[in-house]
């Protein structure tokens, strides 16, 4: 099926045009950045599955990190008592936004 954008294309397929690895000049078929494959583009391949094991790694880093924060940020207030309230609560709200901005690139 021919074609000229996205939009002329049914359901979730996307128009390829001009690729080398086609010798149709455009054409309507399943978006495989993401990984989909099959007739309804609806299967997942080999390249799902590595993009959804990888996205997690970020995702345990920060579960790793919050952890270790929580457990340094409570010896440090319960034990030592070195820093007020007010800059143990600013420290805390700086790591998590950083940490969201990191996961979130």
């Amino acid at each position: 099926m021919s074609c000229k954008d996205d939009f002329s294309c049914v359901e979730s397929l996307v128009c390829y045009e001009n690729v080398r690895w086609s010798s149709n000049d455009s054409f309507c078929d399943c978006d495989y950045s993401y990984g989909w494959s099959g007739s309804e583009c609806t299967d997942f391949s080999l390249q799902t599955y590595l993009a959804l094991s990888l996205s997690a790694v970020p995702g345990l880093f920060l579960a790793v990190v919050i952890v270790l924060y929580s457990w340094n940020a409570k010896f440090v207030w319960q034990k030592r008592k070195i820093t007020t309230e007010r800059d143990l609560i600013l420290v805390w709200a700086t790591s998590f936004l950083s940490m969201i901005f990191f996961v979130a690139e």
